[in-house]
């Protein structure tokens, strides 16, 4: 009797240890499971801060963009009153042929036309923490024309001049485009000619582009129904370029919501340059390989 009572006894103790074991388990388990939710939520909470900063970015962009067009629609109304009426790309310095017959005398350049010139030789330097001289440019020029010599890959680099844009900011103007980007590229002589200050990254224009083909566009093999396509960017270069006109394109986004049941819908698409962004939106309609879409400036929304 006694034998079989310590025999049942015995095998209570096992279930009990059998049943405590399990629970230790599970709770391990779930230990697990809650250190890989806090790696995932710490990997989107770092994702939203991207984003949100590339919003910021996006949207002083765009407000310098529209700035720009507005000085440009002003110059353009400016110049039908006191001229007659001139065509966009007239005022903002798309080439034209001309329409004489008999041969003109040269012309010196206009404003508009200068700018766009200098728009891809141009770094923008914030000085805001930057140590030395910063009001005579003479010096400035001086010591910038010695940071870059001091350094073999930005040697032989020809700085223009210097255009104050405003108490904290300067354009450096190059001679050519590709000292321009190796002088961004290689930033290091600007520390040694500036200490503390800064390069900003290479301005790009926005243009909001609607009708545009889902199907020339999208990647139709991702689940995600609004990545584009690889490759697009360089067609696109191709498709609205012409000899006068660079459109080279860095950044496209589909905006349209996911609906397979559309086949056209809205993207915004980044521009390396300011006059290739004008000239498309003087036109009013771009390329995607055989389809066209509209084009008109990007309003960025304040909920975006």
């Amino acid at each position: 009797m006694l034998r079989q009572k310590a025999d049942q006894l015995q095998r209570l103790v096992e279930s009990q240890l059998d049943m405590l074991q399990k629970q230790e388990d599970m709770i391990y388990a779930q230990g697990e499971q809650i250190k890989d939710q806090r790696k995932a939520m710490a990997a989107l909470t770092g994702a939203l801060k991207e984003l949100a900063q590339d919003l910021k970015e996006t949207k002083n962009e765009q407000a310098r963009f529209t700035r720009e067009a507005g000085e440009i629609k002003a110059r353009l109304a400016k110049a039908q009153t006191s001229q007659g009426k001139q065509s966009y790309s007239a005022v903002v310095g798309v080439q034209q042929r001309p329409a004489a017959t008999h041969p003109t005398p040269p012309r010196a350049q206009g404003p508009a036309k200068v700018r766009a010139g200098e728009e891809t030789r141009t770094v923008t330097v914030d000085v805001t923490r930057a140590k030395g001289e910063r009001n005579n440019l003479n010096e400035v020029k001086t010591a910038i024309e010695s940071g870059l010599g001091h350094y073999e890959v930005t040697k032989g680099i020809t700085l223009n001049f210097i255009r104050p844009r405003g108490e904290n900011t300067v354009d450096l103007v190059f001679n050519t485009e590709a000292e321009a980007q190796k002088a961004r590229q290689h930033p290091r002589w600007l520390q040694t000619a500036m200490p503390g200050a800064r390069a900003r990254g290479e301005t790009w224009f926005p243009i909001k582009c609607d009708g545009v083909s889902r199907y020339m566009v999208l990647n139709q093999e991702t689940a995600n129904e609004r990545t584009i396509r690889e490759g697009v960017l360089d067609e696109f270069r191709k498709d609205n370029s012409n000899d006068n006109v660079d459109c080279t394109a860095r950044k496209a986004v589909w905006l349209s919501k996911v609906d397979s049941g559309k086949a056209t819908g809205s993207l915004v698409i980044w521009l390396a340059k300011k006059e290739a962004a004008q000239y498309l939106l003087a036109s009013g309609s771009v390329r995607f390989g055989v389809s066209a879409a509209y084009c008109t400036e990007f309003q960025a929304r304040e909920d975006r």
